[in-house]
C-alpha cells in the first residue's frame, strides 16, 4: 500500500500560489515563496508533520464511488468554488507571456 506525507500536498499548494502570483509583482510572489520556504523548513523541524497516510489501491470505479459519496456533500466548500465565474477583473493572464 503506498504511503504519502500530507505536508507534501501543502508544499505543492504553496508552490502553486507562487506560480499564480508571480505576475502580480515581486512583492506578492515573494510573500508566497516565503510561505513555501517556511513550510519546507517547518517540515524538517517539526516531527508532528512527518506523519504518513496509507493510500489503498483500488480500481477506478470503486475509487470514484468512494470519492463521489463525500464530494457532493452539501458541506463541501469546493462546490461553491466550482460555480461559474461571471465577472472576472481585467488583468494579465499567466498563460500569456
Amino acid at each position: 500500500m503506498p504511503k504519502i506525507w500530507p505536508v507534501h500536498y501543502a508544499l505543492g499548494v504553496a508552490g502553486i500560489a507562487v506560480i499564480r502570483n508571480w505576475m502580480n509583482g515581486a512583492e506578492t510572489a515573494e510573500e508566497c515563496a516565503d510561505e513555501l520556504r517556511r513550510l519546507a523548513n517547518q517540515f524538517h523541524e517539526d516531527p508532528s508533520l512527518k506523519f504518513q497516510l496509507d493510500i489503498p489501491n483500488m480500481d477506478v470505479e470503486s475509487g470514484y464511488r468512494l470519492w463521489a459519496d463525500t464530494y457532493d456533500d452539501f458541506h463541501n466548500p469546493l462546490i461553491a468554488i466550482e460555480e461559474p465565474i461571471d465577472d472576472l477583473p481585467v488583468g494579465r493572464s499567466p498563460l500569456w507571456f
